[in-house]
């Protein structure tokens, strides 16, 4: 895995508890701006998985991605401001950095 890929994840594990403090505290429109900005870094994870631009991301021809990516993804850009979408963003980088590990694995052993 690239290194640009290690610090997408790992500014997200930075952020996110950050964003979760703000759903506790019922800052919910203080986090719109961090979950936008996070999900589009989560797009361009996805994008670069794939050997993608992330400006022509068509995420239903993807061959790595995690399930239901895209009535997640969606879920989370019509509801910015609710817990439940931020933990849905969780999930997706969670699973992404699995995916992410499998498919390292994957290309090592077809060289």
């Amino acid at each position: 895995m690239s290194r640009f890929h290690t610090d997408l994840f790992q500014a997200w594990k930075k952020k996110s508890p950050e964003i979760g403090l703000l759903f506790r505290e019922k800052k919910y429109q203080q986090a719109v701006s961090p979950m936008q900005s996070n999900l589009k870094q989560f797009k361009q994870a996805l994008a670069l998985l794939n050997g993608t631009d992330e400006s022509v991301l068509d995420v239903n021809t993807l061959k790595h991605k995690p399930i239901n990516v895209v009535e997640r993804m969606l879920y989370i850009e019509e509801n910015l401001s609710q817990y439940h979408a931020f933990i849905q963003l969780q999930a997706l980088y969670e699973e992404l950095e699995k995916l992410y590990a499998k498919v390292a694995i994957l290309e090592a052993y077809q060289e």
